[in-house]
């Protein structure tokens, strides 16, 4: 034990200088760089989280499609070949257009319902589509831009950390000697996790709270977790990007997805007026993982290009 804390000590010493050789003061210009682009992209996530967030709660009733012109007249209904009303909540039997669905949180009727998101707390729909998806793709590119340049840093910082922990005597005692360790937080990934955060508690404790004044230069624990953070929600983000983006490719909502696995079945009434002005309907269902609102790859994507950016919440609903 005297050999280790020996040998500990003389690393203690020698952290002031090792840090200025492990981690160089970063420059004006770089700081001043990193910090703009930093800035961008929150303010571009925010953006678009704040747009997601602001979908009013409130019913949108177009005009049932019976009330349009007459002649041929395509729209979907029920088995019956009548028109598909809501009596749940606060809609009152009001008329559901194709591709809605009753939100049961919001407790509202949702043209275009894709899925409600618990992350924003509110239902994203088909027109709102553009942003949720530049959203998830932007979080994983944010992360990857924000945390490369520091990442040499953060790596040799944790290595130092994790050296400290395992000369130094009280984190032996209290850790590295302990047989729970090895079970702790997932096993031996979980102890060495436990060791390094432990070594940045023992690095802060022998530097006697010298700083040089930068949270990236100096060793931070809560700098190391922001970033682990911060790639657990770049993965999951990046994950549910490419979902998403396969089911717009497919035209396809969320919701219409996972009907098709039940083998759920959309009726569409077709209305014709023949030659002796005798309107003829003709009920037709789509078949088992058909998609009715597929127009092809590309067409998707046009249609998926086409839709606004940031929609104004404020306007007038019927």
């Amino acid at each position: 034990m005297a050999i280790y804390t020996k040998f500990a000590n003389k690393t203690y010493t020698q952290v002031r200088a090792a840090r200025h050789i492990i981690t160089p003061p970063p420059t004006k210009n770089f700081i001043a760089v990193y910090t703009s682009y930093a800035a961008a992209f929150l303010l571009t996530i925010l953006a678009l989280y704040l747009d997601l967030v602001t979908l009013p709660r409130t019913y949108d009733n177009p005009p049932s499609p019976l009330e349009g012109p007459h002649g041929s007249l395509h729209y979907e209904c029920t088995s019956e070949g009548g028109l598909e009303f809501c009596h749940k909540g606060s809609c009152n039997g009001r008329w559901k257009p194709p591709r809605t669905h009753h939100c049961s949180l919001c407790d509202v009727c949702r043209v275009g319902f894709d899925h409600h998101c618990p992350w924003v707390g509110n239902c994203v729909t088909l027109s709102l589509m553009r942003e949720f998806l530049s959203l998830l793709f932007i979080v994983p590119f944010a992360v990857c831009s924000l945390i490369y340049p520091i990442f040499s840093i953060l790596h040799q910082q944790s290595s130092l950390a994790l050296h400290s922990s395992r000369v130094d005597p009280w984190a032996q005692g209290i850790w590295w000697d302990k047989w729970f360790s090895w079970m702790a937080l997932g096993g031996p990934p979980g102890r060495w996790a436990v060791g390094t955060a432990i070594g940045y508690w023992v690095l802060d404790s022998k530097l006697c709270g010298q700083r040089l004044g930068c949270i990236i230069q100096d060793p931070h624990l809560s700098v190391l977790v922001t970033a682990a953070y911060g790639v657990l929600l770049g993965i999951f983000s990046l994950a549910l990007g490419v979902m998403t983006a396969q089911r717009v490719h497919r035209g396809q909502s969320t919701l219409e997805h996972l009907k098709s696995k039940k083998n759920f079945r959309t009726f569409i009434c077709i209305n014709t007026v023949n030659s002796d002005a005798i309107t003829v309907t003709v009920i037709m269902a789509n078949l088992p993982l058909e998609r009715p609102y597929d127009l092809g790859a590309t067409e998707n994507w046009w249609r998926f290009m086409a839709l606004p950016w940031f929609v104004n919440r404020h306007r007038r609903l019927r």
